[in-house]
């Protein structure tokens, strides 16, 4: 996360998380309701709109820069030839629907294929 956006900062003091691994599951999570101790502990810091809301996460618009024209040069280096190193991890053929999406998981075929060349590179 070098380069990522985290806004959990409270959340990354060492004891604090040391603390949350050891709590029994049963305490984090219950069959109907997600992160249910850090909920009941903020419950009453929270509006009822927030105290109730589902997880959300965090959103880029992925779907905008794949249709930039130097991302779609890119993505037809990477994604399009099967001589990729890429797809000496993946089936080429399986990894179609989610090159035509243009979503997410091309964004993540995406930058799986950069990092996968940047690997070969340093290894020149």
């Amino acid at each position: 996360m070098a380069h990522g956006l985290e806004l959990r900062a409270p959340f990354l003091d060492v004891d604090f998380a040391s603390f949350c691994i050891s709590l029994p599951l049963r305490l984090k999570l219950t069959p109907d309701e997600d992160k249910w101790i850090l909920r009941r502990s903020y419950g009453q810091e929270w509006t009822e709109s927030i105290r109730g809301r589902k997880k959300c996460g965090f959103g880029a618009p992925v779907d905008h820069w794949l249709k930039r024209d130097s991302m779609v040069a890119l993505k037809k280096r990477i994604l399009e030839n099967p001589a990729h190193p890429l797809f000496a991890l993946l089936p080429y053929q399986a990894t179609r629907p989610f090159v035509r999406r243009a979503n997410y998981h091309t964004w993540t075929l995406l930058t799986l294929g950069l990092w996968l060349e940047s690997r070969a590179e340093a290894h020149l």
